[in-house]
């Protein structure tokens, strides 16, 4: 009798583990077909109006592109609150005023590849740094005007930059490019993937699951680094993550997108472009600390002599000056939940590229500038930094 009433505690509480081992597989399965009603294809098959009152996501304000390299725009004319703030874009899609295509007599064209931090998520159309920027240099300068085109747009990979300045920035004939690099730049935002297989008895979702949470992205990416692999992040298994870096698990017309060797290619395409367009290039980037992708873009940008400015060396500066212990409890970025810079963040960032233009002597190159004997760059930097005005950070 004994033996037999331990069979059944044993058959039940086998039971009971099955039942909430399937629960948890359903509730899984539930959350995967959520997600795929959100993947772009699905989305945008029917385009989603902004609301005329009240906030709108990026869902409002994006739509399917005509390059299917540059996958997704944004849509032109919009004028919405994002994220708590007013946003308005050109008739061209662009957040920032407009400008005619043909450049002006004496007028240098600055155009600006990237995605969240470069378009301002989070923060008013003024604030944004590539704003702030052209309002400084327009400031400091009496010969000549300076238009800066900010073709950002949240989510986009290097990738998709460099398709959009093929597509749409050099129409504006660039002086100057300036990409944004951001540590999701080697990865396609999550909706832009394959449907996750819901109904499928082949795939366990939990085991992918809890195989995700054991996953250790950072170790396997300095594994990249110390080989100087550049060929692809590891896989990013069945937990939903923000951006999809796994060329297994986005549509297969977008899998040479994704992966460090698509960074490669895609910072060498804009260095053949620098050389046939004759504009100047520099890559710019505010990561804080240095994760091993950014080591890699650093080491790939030093091989193909392509300069950078490291605004994360003005954050640490800053942060340790004023003693935060993290950026992310710092006026710098939004909120805890929200890393991307804080309009404060934006003035650093544009102080720092401001600087480096002026001190590095670079706009002294561009051939548009090789005539003039009084140089812009002959402006003492002081003088043009108090045209900035860089607030004091919040208490």
């Amino acid at each position: 009798m004994a033996g037999k009433k331990w069979i059944s505690r044993i058959a039940l509480a086998g039971l009971a583990t099955f039942l909430s081992l399937a629960t948890v597989e359903c509730g899984l399965r539930v959350r995967a077909h959520l997600l795929n009603r959100g993947l772009l294809e699905n989305a945008l098959i029917t385009p989603i109006e902004p609301p005329a009152e009240g906030e709108a996501d990026l869902g409002h304000m994006i739509r399917l592109s005509r390059n299917r390299r540059i996958i997704y725009d944004l849509k032109p004319n919009l004028d919405v609150t994002f994220k708590g703030h007013r946003v308005t874009t050109n008739e061209n899609g662009f957040r920032g005023p407009s400008h005619p295509q043909e450049k002006p007599e004496n007028t240098i064209r600055i155009v600006g590849l990237g995605d969240s931090v470069m378009f301002g998520h989070g923060v008013a159309d003024d604030d944004v740094y590539l704003s702030v920027l052209e309002r400084s240099l327009n400031r400091s300068s009496d010969r000549h005007r300076f238009e800066i085109i900010n073709t950002a747009v949240p989510g986009y990979s290097t990738f998709m930059e460099v398709e959009t300045l093929k597509e749409k920035g050099l129409g504006y004939a660039p002086d100057v490019v300036v990409l944004h690099f951001v540590r999701n730049d080697a990865r396609l935002p999550n909706f832009i993937r394959e449907d996750a297989p819901v109904l499928s008895l082949r795939r366990l979702f939990l085991i992918d699951f809890v195989r995700a949470s054991l996953h250790k992205e950072e170790d396997s990416t300095e594994d990249l680094l110390a080989q100087r692999g550049f060929s692809r992040p590891p896989r990013d298994d069945a937990r939903p993550r923000r951006f999809s870096g796994d060329p297994d698990r986005v549509p297969e017309e977008y899998r040479d997108m994704v992966g460090c060797g698509a960074v490669a290619e895609s910072l060498t395409e804009l260095v053949e472009l620098r050389e046939r367009h004759g504009f100047e290039l520099v890559v710019v980037t505010d990561e804080v600390k240095r994760i091993p992708i950014i080591q890699l873009l650093l080491t790939t940008c030093d091989e193909l002599s392509i300069p950078v400015v490291d605004v994360g060396e003005a954050y640490r500066g800053f942060l340790a000056e004023e003693g935060f212990a993290s950026l992310q409890v710092s006026p710098l970025v939004i909120s805890k939940r929200n890393n991307h810079p804080s309009a404060f963040g934006h003035r650093i960032i544009a102080k720092v590229l401001l600087d480096w233009i002026w001190t590095k002597g670079y706009l002294a190159e561009n051939s548009s500038l090789r005539h003039q004997e009084d140089d812009l760059v002959a402006t003492e930097s002081s003088q043009v930094f108090r045209h900035l005005r860089i607030p004091q950070p919040p208490k």
